[in-house]
């Protein structure tokens, strides 16, 4: 009987978006990998609601759904072509929200997309690094289906 190997998503990436409601095609491609490390969804807790008794006790609680957060950085160099990225936005909110993929380096490894992810963009500097594009959003709820979802994962 073959043995089953681990295929973990952690590593090299490749960022892939598409404008919400886009039916025209396949996800566009980033020209370039992100900053080593740098990918990240995070999830943000929801807000606590709690049913407190006399004398402070808590006769029950629940935690709202909450949220997530994706965040990645690029390097902008001479050669970088971030102002086509985003329809020629390189700072600020970018007007349209976006179906992100991201997709590891190991083609085995489970997939993340996130169904609809407001972002904003923003430039930063440090002599360690250089200039670095900063993109961050929130991860929105969708018309239909999950906000996030994790594909190539076994039951």
């Amino acid at each position: 009987m073959a043995t089953k190997t681990n295929k973990l998503s952690w590593g090299r990436c490749e960022i892939s978006l598409k404008k919400v409601g886009d039916t025209s095609g396949t996800a566009k491609k980033l020209p370039q990998i992100p900053v080593e490390n740098s990918t990240k969804l995070t999830k943000v807790k929801g807000d606590t609601q709690e049913a407190k008794v006399e004398g402070g006790g808590i006769f029950a609680s629940r935690v709202s759904k909450g949220s997530y957060d994706f965040a990645t950085q690029f390097y902008v160099a001479n050669t970088s072509t971030i102002k086509t990225w985003f329809g020629g936005v390189t700072e600020g909110q970018i007007p349209d929200d976006y179906e992100v993929t991201i997709t590891p380096e190991d083609p085995e490894a489970p997939v993340v997309k996130l169904a609809r992810v407001s972002m904003n963009l923003s430039l930063e500097y440090a002599t360690e690094k250089g200039i670095l594009l900063n993109v961050e959003g929130k991860v929105l709820e969708p018309e239909t289906g999950e906000m996030v979802t994790v594909t190539g994962v076994a039951g």
